[in-house]
Order: C-alpha cells, then structure tokens, then sequence
C-alpha cells in the first residue's frame, strides 16, 4: 500500500485496479483467471457486484475472491471493489475543476463564476430539451404508460436518481412499476421472463451507454413488450428498438452529466399520464382517512409513541 495526500493508506497502491489484472494475469491461478474474466469483461456491471453475484458469475468460492483481492494488493473483495467504483467513476465522470480548498489557487470570485457558468448551464439544458421536445410522442408515451399492465424502469449510475422519481409518481398514480438495477442484476433473467406483451420498459440510457440497457431492451422485445427509450439523442444504442423515444439534454459540461433535464421530463411525463387516467383511479380519501387515526411519521417521534 502507498500513502495518499491526506496521509490514508491506499490498496492496490493507489493504481488503476484493471490495469493490475491485466498486468498480472499470466501469472495468475485457473480460478482468478475466471474472476478477472468477469471483470474486464463485463466492467459496466462488475463494479455493482456482491461477492455472492461475483462468485456465480465466476463460478468460484468466496474464498477464491479473497485471495484473488489479496494478489491484487487489496485486504479484501471490499477494497478491490471500492478501487473499481472509483476507477469507474474518475472514467465516466472526470474531474474539471478543482474548488479553492483542493488546488489553493482557486480564488472566491473564480468559484462564484463557475457556479454562476454552472447554474446558466442546467437551465440551458432544460430550455434546449423543452424546446426540442415532441408533445404529441410524449402524450403517446403517457398513454402506453396509463395502458401498461406492469411498468419496468432500467436505468444506472447516476440516471438512477432520475429512474427513482419517476418510480415515485408511478406509485402515487397507483401504476404496478419495478425498477430493475444492480442490486437484483441476479434476478434479471427472472423478472425478464415473468414479462408481458401488456407491459411497457422505460429504459434511461445517457454515455456513457452502458450495454446492459441494451440487453435489457432486447429481451423486451423478444417479449413482445412496449418500450419508451429516454436518453439524449435519436443515435443512442438503445434508441433503435423504443417505440416511443423521449429526447433530453444531458451535456452536463463541467460535470460531463447532467440529469437535471431527465428528471424534469419524468416529472412532466406523470403529469400527462395522470390527465390521461380516470380520475375515480387516483381517489383515494379513504386510505387517506384511515391512515390519518396515526398522525404523521414526526408526530411519532415528538410524542414518543409506540408502534404496536
């Protein structure tokens, strides 16, 4: 290990963790083989990866995964995992700009002029996507969605912040939704097969695409399923098999993403989906009332009541 600039020590050296497999692969057991396989092979999901995921996928013991980080010069899979999500992280979203407290020459009037660049920026996003924006295919878009029999939502990294919302107004408008990530990758085969014609996949797809997205969209296909792509230009990889494609700007300049407008967009697209939907659907005083009879989850706390 080497010390960092905060005086922390850093595993694996403080290097670039696939370029150590890569490097030591030739000397490498039969079985770290096929762990390293599994990561440079499959980088865009291997950094979301449990221990238990990587060892189906590797076909190895948890034990192999151990000594395999410890070759690598990690104290453990925990380690070996941090280092990918920060290599992958540095990749897709390099660092530009350094405030005053990391470089020590960056003054106060230059920080207030990024942001001030920064702020004209994400409402230069939202302006372009709501300019550009097809109304008629995104009423189209909320009528798929309002006749779905089951809603499925993809999306990674950070667009999942976007993905979340929209599973937020989904609920609210009482549509059955499920979002598929990392954290049930495992289970993707299964929740892929239990689909439907009658359902709708709304896949979010920004660069760096990742080609799980794909592959999620064509076994969607495969099932005969509506799909609704939203992403930041009609060349995206998964654009070709949507059936209704929604465009927003996602340039983030400084900060190489922005999901300022994706998150704009789905809270747009609920918006239509609920005018669309009977209005005796989205009633509902009753549970409303029952609920009421327990006050708010604040009051639970000041009063120090007990859950029974």
């Amino acid at each position: 290990m080497i010390m960092s600039d905060q005086g922390t020590m850093l595993e694996g050296g403080g290097r670039n963790p696939i370029e150590i497999i890569q490097e030591l692969y030739p000397s490498l057991s039969k079985s770290q083989k096929k762990i390293s396989d599994v990561l440079l092979q499959k980088r865009d999901i291997a950094v979301f990866l449990s221990i238990q995921e990587l060892c189906e996928l590797a076909d190895v013991t948890p034990a192999t995964v151990l000594r395999f980080s410890r070759v690598l010069g990690y104290s453990g899979y925990a380690g070996l995992k941090k280092s990918l999500q920060a290599h992958h992280h540095n990749k897709m979203y390099p660092l530009q700009f350094r405030p005053a407290s990391a470089s020590g020459r960056t003054g106060a009037s230059d920080l207030q002029s990024y942001l001030g660049r920064l702020i004209k920026e994400e409402m230069n996003l939202l302006a372009s996507t709501y300019q550009e924006l097809d109304i008629q295919t995104l009423l189209e878009a909320a009528d798929l969605l309002c006749r779905a029999k089951k809603i499925y939502l993809a999306g990674f990294g950070l667009v999942l912040w976007a993905v979340k919302i929209f599973e937020h107004r989904l609920t609210a408008l009482q549509r059955d939704s499920t979002v598929l990530t990392f954290e049930n990758y495992s289970l993707l085969p299964s929740i892929l097969e239990s689909a439907v014609p009658e359902d709708v996949f709304v896949l979010f797809t920004f660069p760096n695409y990742l080609s799980t997205i794909k592959g999620i969209a064509q076994c969607a296909q495969v099932k005969g399923c509506k799909i609704i792509c939203i992403t930041d230009r009609p060349s995206a990889p998964v654009a070709a098999y949507a059936e209704k494609l929604l465009l927003c700007k996602a340039d983030g300049g400084a900060h190489s993403l922005s999901v300022t407008a994706a998150a704009s967009l789905v809270n747009i697209l609920a918006i239509a989906m609920s005018a669309q939907l009977d209005a005796s659907a989205l009633h509902h005083e009753n549970m409303a009332a029952m609920m009421a009879e327990y006050g708010t989850p604040v009051s639970y706390w000041q009063e120090g009541s007990e859950f029974h």
